[in-house]
């Protein structure tokens, strides 16, 4: 049996939701695949059919050669550990970015990151400001592109969408990229996928109205990219995949991740909740927080989660009811008693 076929047949034992409702990529990630078998196939191809067999998008970029010949025969990996294993064996990383695995250098993928998060920073309210610009780069779009399309074409169609202009588009050069997809990626994300594979970076105009591109600053090295392993929303799973919680161990690392969408990437927990309630009590579901988590209990997890944004929790077995966290008591006023100096 050829590889497509043998993965088509472990990935149709997998659950999939509807294609107009892709699974979270944590979700995705942490899949269990019950076998992996590659016998000298090339990367692109083996990391494409990983990702498409079970419903992750894919973002192969320049910088890697895609025909590397990639062997692997192994059984009960997670998604993530599949892709991570053949991304090495081509010297390449794979990284969660924008929505996808993003597949290319492991310096491009560390310097894609850290351009993303340093631009999404820069996107916080600022004096002068208008909001408008920054909530429109902010917004999760899905960025698609065919075989054979130029990067400059994928920048101008982000920019495009955001209502913003490039002002110097032909600072990027010229090359054909296969087709790839970020399906829910902010312009910062989207802008540095592109852009890292060229070692270039952007910076935004006074008003986040436009952006100037600019090659990375001299003796730019950033931090090593966590393994996509590390974005895996990784659980214990029992009979009928909801086991309590007392018995589940979390390890999960995202930075910036809306609350909402690792509540949906935690497979076996039922939530319970009121969101007006929520709300009207100071909880944001749509909070964007980080978490590095390693082999936490559900409290620890859970805590990570949810404090930083202002909701309080309770749990049991595998449901976890969310509610405000209670306003603080005043502190009564004591009276001195007589005769009290």
């Amino acid at each position: 049996m050829n590889v497509a076929a043998t993965l088509a047949l472990l990935g149709a034992a997998l659950a999939q939701p509807p294609a107009d409702e892709p699974a979270p990529l944590p979700e995705v990630l942490a899949k269990i695949v019950p076998g992996v078998r590659f016998d000298d196939v090339p990367l692109r191809r083996a990391a494409g059919r990983l990702a498409e067999t079970n419903g992750a998008a894919l973002a192969f970029v320049r910088g890697v050669d895609p025909t590397v010949p990639v062997t692997l025969d192994a059984e009960n990996l997670t998604v993530a550990e599949a892709l991570a294993a053949a991304a090495g064996q081509g010297g390449a990383a794979a990284v969660a970015l924008g929505g996808a695995v993003y597949v290319a250098s492991p310096t491009t993928c560390a310097a894609a990151l850290a351009i993303a998060e340093a631009r999404r920073q820069e996107l916080e309210p600022t004096r002068g400001v208008r909001r408008a610009p920054r909530e429109r780069a902010l917004e999760e779009r899905d960025v698609a592109w065919e075989d054979l399309t130029t990067p400059r074409a994928i920048l101008e169609d982000v920019a495009a969408s955001a209502s913003l202009a490039i002002e110097n588009p032909d600072a990027v050069p010229h090359d054909l990229w296969p087709a790839g997809r970020l399906p829910a990626a902010d312009v910062p994300a989207a802008l540095a996928a592109v852009l890292a594979p060229f070692e270039l970076t952007f910076v935004w105009s006074d008003d986040r109205t436009a952006v100037m591109i600019e090659p990375l600053p001299a003796g730019f090295a950033a931090e090593p990219a966590p393994p996509l392993t590390s974005f895996a929303a990784k659980t214990a799973v029992g009979e009928g995949g909801g086991p309590p919680l007392d018995r589940r161990r979390f390890t999960l690392t995202v930075q910036r991740e809306s609350v909402r969408r690792i509540m949906d990437a935690v497979a076996g927990v039922r939530f319970e909740f009121d969101e007006r309630q929520l709300t009207a009590g100071g909880g944001d579901l749509d909070a964007r927080v980080s978490i590095d988590v390693t082999e936490a209990t559900a409290d620890e997890f859970l805590t990570a989660l949810f404090a930083p944004a202002g909701i309080a929790f309770s749990w049991e077995d595998a449901t976890v009811t969310l509610f405000p966290v209670p306003a603080e008591p005043p502190v009564p006023s004591v009276e001195p008693a007589d005769g009290a100096r």
